[in-house]
């Protein structure tokens, strides 16, 4: 009854400002949903469409573990496969669409790479006009560690692909954000 309502293999989870917890997607779950189940929109189920937009096949679901931020305005990073949105969980609307990621590689399970939430800056002086402002700072995450969206398969077949050494750092906040790519020192996958 408090638990999840449905099975969920390789589902993200994170912890809400109220408490809650919010799990996200799973092995063909294109949905999410809250626990613990403490009001009668708690036991709903909530379509995600975009979990099933993000699949690389209907054969390699390479958007399971998708990555989950907090951003500053209260609304719900979720990046899967190579992109992500702002999803406005409260009232499940997906507020903003990101680009995609380039590179064309995937970065979740099972190709799966890592992603952090940035340290906030905190807003200078400068960046107060007045007594008045209720500007937050900017929101960042650095997404890293992939491979191509098909070494799953070809690793099933004997073929063994390098992992890239490939990041990705995206200001979700900003007015019109853009993917900053950078590399990192030697190829990871899997890193935490």
């Amino acid at each position: 009854m408090h638990g999840l309502r449905l099975g969920r293999w390789y589902a993200s989870n994170h912890v809400l400002p109220d408490g809650k917890i919010i799990g996200v997607g799973g092995r063909y779950q294109f949905t999410s949903e809250f626990i613990p189940k403490a009001s009668s929109s708690d036991r709903r189920l909530y379509q995600l469409p975009f979990l099933n937009e993000t699949r690389y096949s209907p054969m390699v679901p390479n958007n399971l573990y998708p990555f989950l931020h907090i951003s500053t305005n209260g609304k719900l990073f979720v990046f899967a496969n190579d992109r992500g949105i702002l999803l406005d969980y409260v009232n499940n609307k997906v507020i903003r669409r990101y680009h995609v990621m380039p590179g064309g590689i995937s970065h979740n399970y099972p190709t799966t790479g890592s992603s952090v939430l940035l340290p906030l800056k905190p807003l200078s002086t400068a960046d107060n006009d007045d007594d008045n402002n209720t500007s937050t700072p900017d929101t960042e995450v650095l997404i890293c560690a992939v491979t191509p969206s098909d070494s799953n398969e070809k690793a099933s077949v004997g073929t063994f692909i390098s992992a890239t050494n490939s990041c990705g750092r995206l200001i979700i906040t900003a007015a019109s954000p853009k993917w900053e790519m950078e590399e990192m020192a030697i190829n990871r996958v899997m890193a935490t």
